[in-house]
């Protein structure tokens, strides 16, 4: 099983494919998203080389081009992983 939260009444379930983790995003509640743009998504994750409050921040990006929120602070080791 995987892990499931509530967004404003709605469950939401989290469980990561194979070869994948998951991570909170965070940040949400300030991008004043509807409940369609939270749901399951294909996107991507962008490192933001300007980000005046996380030397490290994370961007999650919905493939329509929503930004979603950020991945955790800090979080030096993903920041700096190339393909």
């Amino acid at each position: 099983g995987g892990q499931f939260y509530f967004c404003e009444g709605k469950m939401i379930g989290v469980s990561p494919r194979k070869g994948y983790s998951c991570f909170w995003i965070k940040g949400m509640r300030h991008r004043f998203l509807s409940l369609q743009n939270i749901g399951r998504f294909e996107g991507y994750a962008k490192a933001e080389e300007d980000n005046e409050f996380d030397r490290y921040a994370i961007a999650i990006w919905r493939e329509d081009f929503t930004h979603v929120g950020y991945l955790p602070a800090r979080n030096r080791k993903l920041y700096n992983y190339e393909i």
